[in-house]
């Protein structure tokens, strides 16, 4: 039966090598899907060894910091054990590899060994394919880990009393490499009584760590709440934003009447209060 969004899920449960097709139909309609099944084990050996960090779940791509050789090794066995001596091709979508080709062959022990390396950050997908035209997937994150630079932003820039307003922290490294796990401390100098929490963030994968300002009930001068932010470990990573805190208005009214008047032959003119 289908769930809210329209899918129905099922369990395959394959009973012998070979092509299977899968007929799916509902309302008059069909779809077919094709299955390769085999018993051979075809797999990424998990966890990276180093420099990889494995995070702790859901977070579970394993990231490799950025102008690093990670080493990734596919394992390939059937019912006899270890196949040796067969052609790996692997592919990604971010980096290089090594050989350039990545196409490998198996050793004794039925390991196919890459060198995968990125000089810019984000997520990348390997993809190793055997000459049985099997193929797995391993989903990655390369990550920049110096930082260099950090522009801050806020959202807005002007608030009215007791109001909130977003503080983000963009850190970079030399080449531009959004940086991941900074560690960011704001700094508030407001004689409102205004307050930022949190007063530390760290950097995700977009290289953003957010605090937020909430004003009191005490208007500023323009300009009169600054918030500074630096990479921890990084003093000339460092900038300032400027907030101003306004009275609230009620409400503006604009009005006008039903007369237009013609005080020239090229103009007419309708008054309007505000």
């Amino acid at each position: 039966t289908t769930d809210v969004d329209g899918r129905a899920t099922f369990d395959l449960t394959a009973t012998a090598n070979g092509t299977d097709t899968l007929t799916v139909s509902a309302l008059g309609l069909t779809s077919t899907h094709t299955v390769d099944v085999s018993t051979d084990v075809f797999a990424f050996q998990l966890p990276l060894a180093a420099p990889a960090v494995t995070p702790a779940p859901p977070a579970t791509a394993p990231e490799i910091p950025l102008n690093q050789n990670q080493t990734l090794q596919v394992l390939w066995s059937d019912t006899n054990g270890p196949v040796q001596g067969m052609q790996v091709t692997f592919q990604t979508s971010r980096g290089t590899l090594v050989p350039a080709n990545g196409v490998v062959t198996t050793d004794a022990a039925g390991l196919a060994t890459v060198t995968l390396n990125s000089t810019n950050a984000g997520g990348a997908t390997i993809t190793a394919t055997n000459q049985l035209n099997t193929s797995t997937q391993l989903g990655v994150e390369f990550v920049a880990t110096v930082a260099d630079s950090l522009e801050l932003q806020a959202d807005p820039f002007t608030i009215a009393t007791d109001d909130q307003s977003t503080i983000t922290a963009i850190v970079r490294d030399p080449n531009g490499n959004l940086v991941k796990g900074a560690v960011v401390s704001f700094n508030l100098t407001d004689v409102t009584n205004g307050s930022i929490a949190p007063q530390q963030a760290v950097t995700n994968s977009q290289g953003r760590a957010q605090t937020f300002y909430t004003s009191s009930s005490t208007t500023s001068q323009v300009d009169g709440v600054q918030i500074d932010a630096t990479v921890i470990g990084t003093p000339t990573a460092t900038d300032t934003v400027f907030l101003t805190v306004a009275r609230r208005e009620l409400f503006i009214a604009l009005g006008t009447g039903n007369e237009i008047e013609e005080p020239n032959t090229a103009q007419y003119r309708q008054e309007w209060i505000v």
